[in-house]
């Protein structure tokens, strides 16, 4: 259990809870966005679509982790019991597999379809990935490599200038 998503998770981000759309909150500094599809569009119709999508969460992703990397699929059920939706209990559900390009298109569909959430934490890396659907966002504490990954993928960011 020593290395298990849970312990590793409360000892790198203490008090922070693992649900994909808080972490460009939590991480502001760190986070960056690029779009699945050519401007800004949200969701694929098409074959064609679908597969420029599925080829350019690959390759970002390859870039990020590399191939054969051990990384954490975290999934789970959240909810909240106030009106506000302020107060969030989650349970989250990990699974422990190796990143391969194109090995993951299943799951990456289905982010981009908003049929499920997920994301993706390397913590040998100190990499977060989180599709959801309409994009990638990643929070990569690495400067140097956050920023390389901005400029190569610099046709693929929001235009948007809070980077949403």
């Amino acid at each position: 259990m020593q290395n298990s998503f849970q312990s590793q998770w409360n000892s790198q981000f203490p008090n922070k809870i693992p649900i994909s759309q808080l972490l460009k909150h939590y991480f502001t500094q760190s986070w960056f966005r690029i779009h699945s599809l050519p401007e800004s569009k949200r969701y694929a119709d098409t074959a064609a679509e679908y597969e420029l999508l599925l080829n350019r969460h690959n390759e970002i992703i390859t870039d990020c982790f590399g191939e054969n990397t051990s990384i954490f699929i975290i999934s789970g059920h959240y909810f909240s019991q106030s009106s506000n939706n302020e107060d969030y209990f989650f349970r989250p559900y990990s699974i422990e597999t190796t990143w391969q390009s194109n090995q993951h298109n299943n799951l990456l569909k289905k982010i981009a379809d908003d049929e499920i959430r997920a994301f993706m934490i390397s913590f040998e890396q100190n990499i977060i990935v989180a599709p959801y659907d309409g994009g990638i966002d990643f929070i990569i504490f690495n400067d140097a490599k956050r920023q390389a990954l901005r400029d190569k993928y610099k046709d693929w960011l929001s235009q948007r200038e809070d980077g949403l």
